[in-house]
């Protein structure tokens, strides 16, 4: 009687990794802030990144009574109001320098206030999640102007 012995190997192989984002430096220019990013990995793909940048309203009896980056008070209304975003795509292994520029509701806010105190969020989407890479709060101050 002969026997046969059958040896079966299974490999198991991960997902591949998503890459990575690393924030560098966040200074305000103008009426914009300027991130630099770096992406780190090796997938084609890349780093798809959406930026955003908010403050918080407050309210009482439907005006606003003051704006910051984060909520305090109990007694008085808030609202979060994105006053910037900027979406981008960086490829593995690079670095960008990415510019949110202010909408016209952020443009307003700055006018009429002088200077804005806000949170700027770095979300990082792989496939249908979204990761926060990094929030912080920014200045934003309203452009001198020069006389002649």
């Amino acid at each position: 009687s002969t026997s046969t012995t059958t040896t079966t190997t299974t490999t198991t192989t991960s997902p591949p990794k998503p890459d990575t984002t690393t924030i560098g430096s966040v200074k305000p220019k103008g009426k914009a802030i300027l991130v630099r990013m770096l992406c780190q990995g090796t997938s084609p793909r890349g780093c798809i990144e959406l930026v955003t940048l908010s403050v918080v309203e407050t309210l009482r009896s439907g005006k606003v009574i003051a704006v910051s980056a984060t909520k305090r008070r109990h007694r008085t209304a808030h609202k979060t109001v994105v006053i910037g975003t900027a979406a981008v795509t960086i490829a593995a292994g690079q670095a960008k320098l990415v510019g949110v520029s202010l909408n016209a509701r952020g443009r307003a806010l700055l006018s009429r206030r002088h200077t804005l105190h806000a949170r700027l969020t770095v979300i990082q989407i792989v496939g249908t999640t979204r990761l926060t890479v990094k929030a912080v709060r920014v200045t934003l101050t309203e452009p001198t102007h020069r006389r002649r």
